[in-house]
Protein backbone atom coordinates (compact mmCIF):
# COMPACT_ATOMS: atom_id res chain seq x y z
CA UNK A 1 0.00 0.00 0.00
CA UNK A 2 2.81 2.32 0.77
CA UNK A 3 4.36 1.49 -2.55
CA UNK A 4 1.09 2.38 -4.30
CA UNK A 5 0.92 5.63 -2.36
CA UNK A 6 4.44 6.55 -3.38
CA UNK A 7 3.67 5.74 -6.97
CA UNK A 8 0.58 7.92 -6.88
CA UNK A 9 2.52 10.70 -5.18
CA UNK A 10 5.25 10.46 -7.78
CA UNK A 11 2.67 10.57 -10.56
CA UNK A 12 1.08 13.68 -9.04
CA UNK A 13 4.45 15.39 -8.83
CA UNK A 14 5.16 14.46 -12.41
CA UNK A 15 1.77 15.76 -13.50
CA UNK A 16 2.39 19.05 -11.63
CA UNK A 17 5.75 19.39 -13.35
CA UNK A 18 4.14 18.84 -16.73
CA UNK A 19 1.51 21.45 -15.98
CA UNK A 20 4.22 23.87 -14.94
CA UNK A 21 6.10 23.22 -18.17
CA UNK A 22 2.94 23.68 -20.21
CA UNK A 23 2.08 26.90 -18.38
CA UNK A 24 5.61 28.20 -18.77
CA UNK A 25 5.60 27.26 -22.41
CA UNK A 26 2.23 28.89 -22.85
CA UNK A 27 3.42 32.05 -21.15
CA UNK A 28 6.53 32.02 -23.30
CA UNK A 29 4.45 31.62 -26.43
CA UNK A 30 2.13 34.37 -25.26
CA UNK A 31 5.04 36.72 -24.61
CA UNK A 32 6.62 35.74 -27.90
CA UNK A 33 3.40 36.26 -29.83
CA UNK A 34 2.89 39.66 -28.22
CA UNK A 35 6.50 40.51 -29.01
CA UNK A 36 6.06 39.41 -32.62
CA UNK A 37 2.87 41.45 -32.92
CA UNK A 38 4.61 44.50 -31.49
CA UNK A 39 7.61 43.88 -33.74
CA UNK A 40 5.44 43.59 -36.84
CA UNK A 41 3.84 46.94 -36.03
CA UNK A 42 7.24 48.44 -35.31
CA UNK A 43 8.72 47.06 -38.53
CA UNK A 44 5.82 48.51 -40.51
CA UNK A 45 6.27 51.92 -38.89
CA UNK A 46 10.02 51.84 -39.46
CA UNK A 47 9.56 50.88 -43.10
CA UNK A 48 7.03 53.67 -43.66
CA UNK A 49 9.21 56.21 -41.84
CA UNK A 50 12.33 55.16 -43.73
CA UNK A 51 10.55 55.33 -47.08
CA UNK A 52 9.23 58.82 -46.35
CA UNK A 53 12.69 59.96 -45.24
CA UNK A 54 14.28 58.57 -48.40
CA UNK A 55 11.64 60.16 -50.63
CA UNK A 56 12.21 63.54 -48.98
CA UNK A 57 15.97 63.14 -49.39
CA UNK A 58 15.66 62.29 -53.10
CA UNK A 59 13.30 65.19 -53.78
CA UNK A 60 15.71 67.55 -52.01
CA UNK A 61 18.67 66.18 -53.95
CA UNK A 62 16.80 66.48 -57.24
CA UNK A 63 16.28 70.21 -56.65
CA UNK A 64 20.03 70.82 -57.04
CA UNK A 65 20.96 67.95 -59.36
CA UNK A 66 22.51 69.08 -62.60
CA UNK A 67 25.49 68.34 -64.79
CA UNK A 68 28.74 68.97 -62.98
CA UNK A 69 27.38 68.80 -59.42
CA UNK A 70 29.59 66.76 -57.11
CA UNK A 71 28.35 63.56 -55.52
CA UNK A 72 29.45 64.93 -52.14
CA UNK A 73 27.19 67.98 -52.49
CA UNK A 74 24.28 65.84 -53.63
CA UNK A 75 24.75 63.38 -50.75
CA UNK A 76 25.14 66.14 -48.17
CA UNK A 77 21.81 67.72 -49.14
CA UNK A 78 20.08 64.34 -49.20
CA UNK A 79 21.54 63.45 -45.79
CA UNK A 80 20.23 66.65 -44.22
CA UNK A 81 16.69 65.85 -45.33
CA UNK A 82 17.03 62.18 -44.37
CA UNK A 83 18.05 63.14 -40.83
CA UNK A 84 15.27 65.71 -40.57
CA UNK A 85 12.67 63.06 -41.40
CA UNK A 86 14.30 60.03 -39.74
CA UNK A 87 16.29 61.25 -36.70
CA UNK A 88 19.40 59.37 -35.64
CA UNK A 89 18.57 56.51 -33.17
CA UNK A 90 14.88 56.75 -34.02
CA UNK A 91 13.16 53.90 -32.13
CA UNK A 92 16.58 52.50 -31.28
CA UNK A 93 17.70 52.14 -34.90
CA UNK A 94 21.01 52.81 -36.61
CA UNK A 95 21.72 53.61 -40.26
CA UNK A 96 23.33 50.77 -42.16
CA UNK A 97 23.64 52.09 -45.72
CA UNK A 98 22.53 55.24 -47.52
CA UNK A 99 23.20 55.86 -51.20
CA UNK A 100 22.11 58.59 -53.61
CA UNK A 101 22.99 58.85 -57.31
CA UNK A 102 22.11 61.19 -60.17
CA UNK A 103 21.92 59.99 -63.78
CA UNK A 104 22.63 62.94 -66.07
CA UNK A 105 21.28 61.13 -69.12
CA UNK A 106 17.84 60.32 -67.74
CA UNK A 107 17.45 63.10 -65.16
CA UNK A 108 16.73 60.51 -62.45
CA UNK A 109 17.88 60.78 -58.84
CA UNK A 110 17.79 57.34 -57.18
CA UNK A 111 18.84 55.93 -53.83
CA UNK A 112 18.37 53.39 -51.10
CA UNK A 113 18.34 53.43 -47.30
CA UNK A 114 18.96 50.48 -44.97
CA UNK A 115 18.20 50.74 -41.25
CA UNK A 116 19.29 48.22 -38.57
CA UNK A 117 17.03 47.47 -35.63
CA UNK A 118 16.66 44.82 -32.91
CA UNK A 119 13.15 43.32 -32.56
CA UNK A 120 11.75 42.58 -29.11
CA UNK A 121 11.28 38.88 -29.94
CA UNK A 122 14.98 38.68 -30.84
CA UNK A 123 15.89 39.91 -27.37
CA UNK A 124 13.51 37.37 -25.84
CA UNK A 125 15.17 34.59 -27.83
CA UNK A 126 18.68 35.86 -27.22
CA UNK A 127 19.19 36.87 -30.84
CA UNK A 128 19.89 40.55 -30.22
CA UNK A 129 23.22 40.32 -31.98
CA UNK A 130 21.61 39.27 -35.25
CA UNK A 131 21.16 41.73 -38.15
CA UNK A 132 17.56 42.76 -38.70
CA UNK A 133 17.27 45.30 -41.51
CA UNK A 134 14.66 47.52 -43.08
CA UNK A 135 15.58 48.35 -46.65
CA UNK A 136 13.81 50.90 -48.87
CA UNK A 137 14.61 52.35 -52.27
CA UNK A 138 13.20 54.96 -54.64
CA UNK A 139 13.83 57.38 -57.45
CA UNK A 140 12.73 60.84 -58.56
CA UNK A 141 12.56 61.90 -62.19
CA UNK A 142 13.18 65.57 -62.88
CA UNK A 143 10.50 66.83 -65.23
CA UNK A 144 10.22 70.54 -65.97
CA UNK A 145 6.47 70.67 -65.85
CA UNK A 146 6.17 74.47 -65.89
CA UNK A 147 7.44 77.34 -68.01
CA UNK A 148 9.65 79.96 -66.39
CA UNK A 149 9.68 83.70 -67.17
CA UNK A 150 12.37 85.76 -65.49
CA UNK A 151 12.84 89.52 -65.58
CA UNK A 152 16.34 90.76 -64.71
CA UNK A 153 16.09 94.40 -63.56
CA UNK A 154 19.73 95.44 -63.07
CA UNK A 155 21.20 98.67 -61.73
CA UNK A 156 23.63 100.25 -64.24
CA UNK A 157 24.31 103.56 -62.50
CA UNK A 158 27.76 105.22 -62.48
CA UNK A 159 28.72 103.59 -59.16
CA UNK A 160 28.65 100.23 -60.94
CA UNK A 161 32.01 101.27 -62.46
CA UNK A 162 33.57 101.32 -59.00
CA UNK A 163 35.41 98.47 -57.27
CA UNK A 164 33.29 96.39 -54.96
CA UNK A 165 34.47 97.74 -51.62
CA UNK A 166 35.00 101.42 -52.41
CA UNK A 167 33.19 104.11 -50.41
CA UNK A 168 32.33 107.78 -50.76
CA UNK A 169 33.57 109.89 -53.63
CA UNK A 170 35.77 107.12 -55.03
CA UNK A 171 32.62 105.22 -55.97
CA UNK A 172 30.86 108.22 -57.45
CA UNK A 173 33.85 109.26 -59.56
CA UNK A 174 34.64 105.84 -61.06
CA UNK A 175 32.64 106.38 -64.26
CA UNK A 176 32.85 106.27 -67.18
CA UNK A 177 33.71 102.62 -67.78
CA UNK A 178 33.04 99.72 -70.08
CA UNK A 179 31.18 96.65 -68.95
CA UNK A 180 34.35 94.57 -69.11
CA UNK A 181 36.35 96.80 -66.75
CA UNK A 182 38.27 94.47 -64.43
CA UNK A 183 37.02 94.23 -60.84
CA UNK A 184 34.21 96.71 -61.45
CA UNK A 185 30.78 96.04 -60.00
CA UNK A 186 29.26 95.79 -63.47
CA UNK A 187 31.77 93.06 -64.41
CA UNK A 188 31.08 91.20 -61.16
CA UNK A 189 27.34 91.52 -61.78
CA UNK A 190 27.77 90.05 -65.25
CA UNK A 191 29.66 87.11 -63.73
CA UNK A 192 26.80 86.51 -61.30
CA UNK A 193 24.19 86.70 -64.07
CA UNK A 194 26.26 84.26 -66.13
CA UNK A 195 26.29 81.82 -63.19
CA UNK A 196 22.51 82.23 -62.98
CA UNK A 197 22.03 81.38 -66.67
CA UNK A 198 24.41 78.42 -66.47
CA UNK A 199 22.67 76.97 -63.40
CA UNK A 200 19.26 77.22 -65.05
CA UNK A 201 20.58 75.68 -68.27
CA UNK A 202 22.38 72.82 -66.51
CA UNK A 203 19.21 71.95 -64.66
CA UNK A 204 17.15 72.16 -67.85
CA UNK A 205 19.59 69.88 -69.67
CA UNK A 206 19.30 67.32 -66.89
CA UNK A 207 15.59 66.70 -67.34
CA UNK A 208 13.52 64.57 -69.67
CA UNK A 209 11.20 67.43 -70.65
CA UNK A 210 12.58 69.79 -73.27
CA UNK A 211 9.26 71.49 -73.98
CA UNK A 212 9.08 73.60 -70.85
CA UNK A 213 10.58 76.94 -71.82
CA UNK A 214 12.76 79.38 -69.90
CA UNK A 215 12.50 83.00 -71.07
CA UNK A 216 14.48 86.02 -69.88
CA UNK A 217 13.95 89.76 -70.11
CA UNK A 218 16.62 92.36 -69.36
CA UNK A 219 15.85 95.76 -67.83
CA UNK A 220 18.97 97.89 -67.37
CA UNK A 221 18.12 100.99 -65.33
CA UNK A 222 19.55 103.97 -63.52
CA UNK A 223 16.91 106.61 -62.73
CA UNK A 224 15.05 105.37 -65.80
CA UNK A 225 15.28 103.10 -68.88
CA UNK A 226 15.66 103.10 -72.66
CA UNK A 227 13.14 101.37 -74.93
CA UNK A 228 13.80 100.70 -78.62
CA UNK A 229 16.47 103.44 -78.61
CA UNK A 230 13.99 105.90 -77.11
CA UNK A 231 15.30 107.41 -73.89
CA UNK A 232 12.59 107.66 -71.28
CA UNK A 233 14.42 110.45 -69.45
CA UNK A 234 17.53 112.49 -70.00
CA UNK A 235 20.57 110.81 -68.46
CA UNK A 236 19.54 107.28 -69.41
CA UNK A 237 20.87 107.49 -72.97
CA UNK A 238 23.92 105.30 -72.31
CA UNK A 239 21.79 102.38 -71.11
CA UNK A 240 21.23 99.32 -73.29
CA UNK A 241 17.68 98.88 -74.56
CA UNK A 242 15.25 96.83 -72.54
CA UNK A 243 15.23 93.35 -74.06
CA UNK A 244 11.88 91.57 -73.99
CA UNK A 245 11.37 87.94 -73.07
CA UNK A 246 13.51 85.55 -75.10
CA UNK A 247 15.03 82.13 -74.72
CA UNK A 248 18.60 83.14 -75.55
CA UNK A 249 20.67 84.53 -72.68
CA UNK A 250 23.69 85.54 -74.79
CA UNK A 251 22.26 88.90 -75.97
CA UNK A 252 21.87 89.93 -72.34
CA UNK A 253 25.47 89.04 -71.47
CA UNK A 254 26.69 90.74 -74.65
CA UNK A 255 24.81 93.93 -73.76
CA UNK A 256 26.37 93.93 -70.30
CA UNK A 257 29.81 93.52 -71.89
CA UNK A 258 29.27 96.28 -74.43
CA UNK A 259 27.81 98.90 -72.10
CA UNK A 260 29.65 102.20 -71.63
CA UNK A 261 28.44 103.54 -68.30
CA UNK A 262 28.60 107.33 -68.04
CA UNK A 263 28.86 109.55 -65.02
CA UNK A 264 25.22 110.58 -64.86
CA UNK A 265 21.96 109.24 -63.55
CA UNK A 266 20.87 108.17 -60.09
CA UNK A 267 19.39 104.96 -58.72
CA UNK A 268 15.64 104.47 -58.86
CA UNK A 269 14.89 100.81 -58.24
CA UNK A 270 11.17 101.51 -58.59
CA UNK A 271 11.72 102.15 -62.31
CA UNK A 272 13.52 98.82 -62.68
CA UNK A 273 10.68 97.09 -60.86
CA UNK A 274 8.01 98.79 -62.94
CA UNK A 275 9.51 97.94 -66.32
CA UNK A 276 10.54 94.47 -65.21
CA UNK A 277 6.93 93.86 -64.27
CA UNK A 278 5.72 95.13 -67.63
CA UNK A 279 8.15 92.82 -69.46
CA UNK A 280 6.33 89.88 -67.85
CA UNK A 281 2.83 91.08 -68.80
CA UNK A 282 1.07 89.94 -71.95
CA UNK A 283 -0.36 93.35 -72.99
CA UNK A 284 3.13 94.89 -73.01
CA UNK A 285 5.19 92.21 -74.75
CA UNK A 286 5.45 94.06 -78.06
CA UNK A 287 6.89 97.20 -76.46
CA UNK A 288 10.34 95.63 -76.24
CA UNK A 289 12.94 94.52 -78.74
CA UNK A 290 13.99 90.93 -79.30
CA UNK A 291 10.66 89.21 -78.69
CA UNK A 292 9.83 86.50 -81.22
CA UNK A 293 6.22 86.92 -82.28
CA UNK A 294 6.02 83.42 -83.67
CA UNK A 295 8.08 80.93 -81.69
CA UNK A 296 6.87 82.33 -78.36
CA UNK A 297 3.42 83.41 -79.39
CA UNK A 298 1.99 82.19 -76.09
CA UNK A 299 4.42 84.25 -73.99
CA UNK A 300 4.32 86.02 -71.72
CA UNK A 301 1.64 83.92 -70.08
CA UNK A 302 -1.22 85.68 -68.37
CA UNK A 303 -0.94 86.33 -64.66
CA UNK A 304 -2.06 83.37 -62.60
CA UNK A 305 -1.30 80.77 -65.28
CA UNK A 306 -0.63 77.62 -63.23
CA UNK A 307 1.75 76.30 -65.90
CA UNK A 308 4.05 79.31 -65.63
CA UNK A 309 6.32 80.63 -62.91
CA UNK A 310 7.10 84.35 -63.10
CA UNK A 311 10.02 85.89 -61.23
CA UNK A 312 11.63 89.32 -61.07
CA UNK A 313 15.24 89.69 -59.91
CA UNK A 314 15.98 93.25 -58.80
CA UNK A 315 19.65 94.19 -58.35
CA UNK A 316 20.88 97.52 -56.97
CA UNK A 317 24.03 98.86 -55.33
CA UNK A 318 22.57 102.10 -54.03
CA UNK A 319 19.71 103.74 -52.22
CA UNK A 320 16.74 105.10 -54.15
CA UNK A 321 16.91 108.61 -55.58
CA UNK A 322 14.95 110.73 -58.05
CA UNK A 323 16.59 112.72 -60.83
CA UNK A 324 14.89 116.11 -61.09
CA UNK A 325 14.25 118.18 -64.22
CA UNK A 326 13.78 121.91 -64.25
CA UNK A 327 11.44 121.94 -67.25
CA UNK A 328 8.37 119.94 -68.12
CA UNK A 329 9.72 119.45 -71.66
CA UNK A 330 12.72 117.53 -70.29
CA UNK A 331 10.45 114.81 -69.02
CA UNK A 332 9.54 112.17 -71.56
CA UNK A 333 5.94 110.96 -71.53
CA UNK A 334 6.04 107.23 -70.81
CA UNK A 335 4.71 104.48 -73.04
CA UNK A 336 1.74 102.91 -71.32
CA UNK A 337 -1.12 100.60 -72.10
CA UNK A 338 -3.93 102.08 -74.22
CA UNK A 339 -5.85 102.86 -71.04
CA UNK A 340 -2.90 104.72 -69.50
CA UNK A 341 -0.50 104.03 -66.64
CA UNK A 342 -2.56 102.49 -63.90
CA UNK A 343 -1.86 102.54 -60.20
CA UNK A 344 0.40 102.21 -58.34
CA UNK A 345 2.67 104.15 -60.69
CA UNK A 346 0.46 106.55 -62.59
CA UNK A 347 3.20 109.09 -63.36
CA UNK A 348 6.23 107.23 -64.68
CA UNK A 349 8.12 110.45 -65.33
CA UNK A 350 10.73 111.82 -62.97
CA UNK A 351 9.50 114.84 -60.98
CA UNK A 352 10.10 118.52 -61.31
CA UNK A 353 12.00 120.22 -58.45
CA UNK A 354 8.84 121.64 -56.92
CA UNK A 355 7.12 118.27 -56.78
CA UNK A 356 8.47 117.54 -53.30
CA UNK A 357 9.36 113.99 -54.23
CA UNK A 358 12.71 112.64 -53.08
CA UNK A 359 14.15 109.39 -51.79
CA UNK A 360 11.25 108.77 -49.44
CA UNK A 361 8.78 109.01 -52.30
CA UNK A 362 10.91 106.71 -54.47
CA UNK A 363 10.91 104.20 -51.62
CA UNK A 364 7.15 104.49 -51.32
CA UNK A 365 6.78 103.82 -55.05
CA UNK A 366 8.97 100.74 -54.69
CA UNK A 367 6.83 99.36 -51.87
CA UNK A 368 3.59 100.04 -53.73
CA UNK A 369 4.90 98.33 -56.85
CA UNK A 370 5.98 95.25 -54.91
CA UNK A 371 2.51 94.94 -53.43
CA UNK A 372 0.92 95.15 -56.88
CA UNK A 373 3.39 92.67 -58.39
CA UNK A 374 2.76 90.15 -55.62
CA UNK A 375 -0.96 90.26 -56.41
CA UNK A 376 -0.16 88.79 -59.84
CA UNK A 377 1.73 85.90 -58.27
CA UNK A 378 5.16 87.11 -59.40
CA UNK A 379 8.07 86.31 -57.08
CA UNK A 380 10.53 89.13 -56.39
CA UNK A 381 14.17 88.45 -55.48
CA UNK A 382 15.85 91.73 -54.40
CA UNK A 383 19.67 91.82 -54.28
CA UNK A 384 21.19 94.85 -52.54
CA UNK A 385 24.97 94.96 -52.96
CA UNK A 386 27.66 96.37 -50.71
CA UNK A 387 25.61 98.73 -48.58
CA UNK A 388 26.71 100.12 -45.23
CA UNK A 389 24.55 98.20 -42.78
CA UNK A 390 24.98 100.86 -40.10
CA UNK A 391 23.45 103.72 -42.10
CA UNK A 392 19.77 104.70 -41.76
CA UNK A 393 19.47 104.70 -45.55
CA UNK A 394 20.60 101.08 -45.73
CA UNK A 395 18.26 100.09 -42.91
CA UNK A 396 15.35 101.58 -44.88
CA UNK A 397 16.24 99.98 -48.24
CA UNK A 398 16.83 96.68 -46.46
CA UNK A 399 13.39 96.89 -44.86
CA UNK A 400 11.79 97.59 -48.23
CA UNK A 401 13.73 94.84 -50.00
CA UNK A 402 12.78 92.30 -47.36
CA UNK A 403 9.13 93.31 -47.66
CA UNK A 404 9.33 93.11 -51.46
CA UNK A 405 10.63 89.55 -51.27
CA UNK A 406 8.10 88.24 -48.76
CA UNK A 407 6.37 85.91 -48.54
CA UNK A 408 7.34 83.80 -51.56
CA UNK A 409 11.02 84.68 -52.00
CA UNK A 410 14.12 85.99 -50.21
CA UNK A 411 16.08 89.25 -50.20
CA UNK A 412 19.89 89.07 -50.36
CA UNK A 413 22.65 91.41 -49.17
CA UNK A 414 25.98 90.16 -50.58
CA UNK A 415 29.22 92.04 -49.88
CA UNK A 416 31.75 89.97 -51.85
CA UNK A 417 32.04 88.69 -55.42
CA UNK A 418 31.79 85.10 -54.19
CA UNK A 419 28.63 85.89 -52.24
CA UNK A 420 27.10 87.57 -55.28
CA UNK A 421 27.71 84.50 -57.45
CA UNK A 422 26.33 82.27 -54.69
CA UNK A 423 23.18 84.41 -54.48
CA UNK A 424 22.48 84.10 -58.20
CA UNK A 425 23.09 80.34 -57.99
CA UNK A 426 20.71 80.02 -55.03
CA UNK A 427 17.94 81.97 -56.77
CA UNK A 428 18.34 79.79 -59.87
CA UNK A 429 18.04 76.63 -57.79
CA UNK A 430 14.96 77.91 -55.98
CA UNK A 431 13.28 78.59 -59.31
CA UNK A 432 14.37 75.20 -60.67
CA UNK A 433 12.87 73.46 -57.67
CA UNK A 434 9.54 75.22 -58.24
CA UNK A 435 9.48 73.95 -61.84
CA UNK A 436 10.16 70.30 -61.14
CA UNK A 437 7.38 67.73 -61.26
CA UNK A 438 8.60 64.80 -59.19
Amino acid sequence: MNHHHNTQKSFSASESGNVFILVAFGLFMLVASVAVAVDMTRAFLLHSKAQSALDAALVAASSIAHRGISHEELLARATNFRDANFPVNYMGTTFNTFNVAFDENTGKVSGNLTVHYTPIFAEVLGLADQNFLVNVSGEVTRVLGRDLEIALALDHTSSMCAPLLCTGGACNNAAPCEGTKANSRIALLRDGVKVFFETIQEATDATIDSDAKVLYSYIPFNHDVKINNKVMHKGASYLPNILGLREASKPILDAMDDINIEDEGNTNAAKGLAWGWRSLRRPDRNLFTGVSKHEFADHPKVAGDEDTIKALILFSDGINEFTYYDQESARVIPICNPDGCKEPFTDWRNPLPGANRGTAHANANMEALCTAIHKEGIRIFPIILNQDSSSPQFAEIRRIATACAAPAATAFYPTTAAQLRAVFRQIARELINLRITK
